[in-house]
């Protein structure tokens, strides 16, 4: 999953693209394997990145899927415009992001070619859940730092 926050500065929008596959380990944050916790519709990878201050909105997820013969991307247009204020020295809760993909057989599983069958992408949901306190305590336990900091949750505009 993936989604581009785009900076409000000025009348200017610059994108920024955020994805779980960096599993922070491009900024030296945490791996991801610690980052991990079980839920009852899968598993959940706490995800976090430093932004400079300003407002931000996101109005599309990106969601990755891995058939038999190739990966397939395809977006999720939200129902509103999920817009955000980071402010300095803050923490800012976005919320969890859970990706579902509905798939159907290929051409080829219709023709009953079993070496090519696969299973296709046809739609793609996602919801936007507050699981603050769940992560909260993965995010302590990985930075214990900020054990004593506030966590906002952000008030996305409808």
């Amino acid at each position: 999953m993936d989604f581009e926050a785009l900076p409000i500065n000025g009348g200017t929008r610059q994108q920024r693209r955020f994805t779980t596959l960096a599993h922070m380990q491009d900024f030296g944050a945490w791996q991801v394997e610690k980052a991990v916790r079980s839920s009852e519709t899968g598993q959940r990878v706490l995800v976090g990145y430093a932004l400079k201050p300003g407002t931000y909105e996101v109005s599309q997820i990106g969601v990755l899927f891995r058939g038999k013969f190739g990966i397939y991307h395809g977006g999720v247009r939200l129902p509103f415009v999920y817009r955000f204020d980071v402010v300095a020295g803050e923490v800012l809760y976005l919320g969890t992001f859970e990706a579902s993909v509905t798939t159907r057989p290929n051409a080829a599983s219709a023709l009953g070619i079993a070496a090519l069958s696969d299973s296709v992408p046809v739609a793609a949901r996602v919801r936007i859940l507050n699981e603050i306190e769940q992560d909260r305590k993965i995010l302590v336990r990985l930075r214990p730092e900020l054990a004593s900091t506030t966590v906002n949750a952000a008030s996305p505009l409808r």
